[in-house]
C-alpha cells in the first residue's frame, strides 16, 4: 500500500508539470481551455478578476530599480500605476461607465525563450520520459517499486523513494494547497524567464505574447461578490469595443490613456496683489486640477471650472501655474 500511494502521487505530478513548462504559456480557467496563442498568461473567468500587488505611494517609490512595464495598484490614491523606465505613471480615469478606449503598447527588445520538450507516455505504468537531461540513478536495471520500474541510466521508470522525497520537498514547500485553491508562499514567479527581476513578484517575458485578463460582460463584472480594491478584468460590453475595468474606491471604473487635448492658457487678469488665471475649456474633459507645481497628485480639484483667482501676488515676480 505504501508503494502504490507513491505511484499515484508522482504520476499525477508528471502529468501536471508539463502544462507549466512545456509550452512557455499558462492558462488559468475551470474549463480546461488551452491558453490563447497570443498570450503568455491566459486567465479566464466570469466571476473573478486579476489582482495586482497593492501598496502605498511610499512603498511603491521604495521599489529598487523597477523595470519598465512594472504594474502596481496604489492604495494611497486608489489608482493603477505603471513604470515607464524612468518614472511612475498613473492610469487616468476619464469615464466611469461611458465608452473609453484603452490602448496597450507591445513590449520590444526581449529575447525569445527556448524550451526543452518532454514526451511522457504511460498505460498501466510509465513507459517513457525523454528529454535533454533525463533522470538517471545508480541502481540495477528493472528494479521495481510495486509493478513500476525504477529509472536508471539505461531504462525509463520511476523515482526511488529517496529521490522522490528530495525532489518533492523542493516543490511542495513552495506551493500550498487549500481545498481547490493553490498559492505560492515564497520566492518569485517567472514565465518566459528563469530569473524574475528583484522588484517584481511575477515577471512575464515575451516578444510575441501578452497577458490576458479575465474577459466578461458588464453584468458579469458587476456580479462579482465583494471585489477587492485594484481588481482588474476586461469588460467586453463596456464601450464600443470593450475596455479595461478596475475596481477602485468602492466602484468599477473604466480606464483610458489621456487622449484628449492639453489645456490651453487664456489671458490672465492682473491687478494689485491678485491674478485671475483663465484657461480654455477642453472638449471631452471630466474636470480640471490646479497646482503651482507640475504634480498631479497634490493638485487641487477644480471640478469643471476654467478660472482660478490667486491672491497675495507681488509685482515684478514671474508666476507659473499648471492645469
Amino acid at each position: 500500500m505504501r508503494h502504490l500511494s507513491k505511484v499515484l502521487i508522482v504520476m499525477g505530478f508528471l502529468v501536471v508539470v508539463p502544462s507549466f513548462y512545456l509550452f512557455a504559456q499558462v492558462g488559468i480557467n475551470t474549463n480546461n481551455d488551452p491558453p490563447n496563442s497570443a498570450a503568455m498568461l491566459d486567465v479566464q473567468s466570469t466571476d473573478k478578476g486579476f489582482l495586482p500587488p497593492r501598496m502605498t505611494t511610499e512603498q511603491m517609490n521604495s521599489i529598487v530599480t523597477p523595470p519598465a512595464g512594472l504594474l502596481v495598484y496604489n492604495t494611497a490614491v486608489n489608482a493603477l500605476f505603471w513604470f515607464n523606465g524612468s518614472t511612475w505613471k498613473r492610469f487616468i480615469d476619464t469615464y466611469t461607465e461611458s465608452d473609453p478606449v484603452f490602448t496597450v503598447h507591445p513590449a520590444s527588445g526581449i529575447s525569445n525563450l527556448n524550451i526543452t520538450n518532454w514526451n511522457i507516455a504511460y498505460t498501466n505504468r510509465i513507459t517513457g520520459a525523454n528529454g535533454t537531461a533525463p533522470l538517471s540513478l545508480s541502481i540495477s536495471t528493472n528494479q521495481l517499486i510495486g509493478s513500476i520500474a525504477v529509472a536508471s541510466s539505461l531504462t525509463n521508470g520511476y523515482l526511488t523513494s529517496t529521490d522522490w522525497n528530495t525532489f518533492n520537498s523542493k516543490v511542495s514547500s513552495q506551493w500550498v494547497t487549500n481545498g481547490q485553491n493553490i498559492s505560492y508562499n515564497s520566492g518569485k514567479v517567472g514565465i518566459g524567464t528563469s530569473s524574475p527581476v528583484s522588484s517584481a513578484l511575477a515577471e512575464f517575458t515575451s516578444t510575441t505574447n501578452g497577458v490576458l485578463l479575465p474577459r466578461m460582460t458588464r453584468v458579469q463584472r458587476n456580479s462579482i461578490a465583494s471585489p477587492a480594491e485594484g481588481l482588474m478584468v476586461y469588460c467586453t460590453t463596456c464601450g464600443t469595443s470593450g475596455s479595461l475595468s478596475i475596481f477602485t474606491n468602492g466602484s468599477w471604473m473604466t480606464f483610458s490613456p489621456c487622449t484628449i487635448s492639453a489645456p490651453v492658457a487664456g489671458s490672465p487678469i492682473m491687478s494689485q496683489g491678485q491674478i485671475i488665471w483663465n484657461w480654455l475649456n477642453v472638449s471631452g474633459s471630466a474636470g480640471y486640477k490646479w497646482n503651482t507645481t507640475a504634480d498631479y497628485e497634490t493638485a487641487s480639484d477644480m471640478s469643471t471650472a476654467i478660472t482660478r483667482t490667486e491672491t497675495g501676488t507681488t509685482c515684478g515676480i514671474t508666476y507659473n501655474r499648471y492645469i
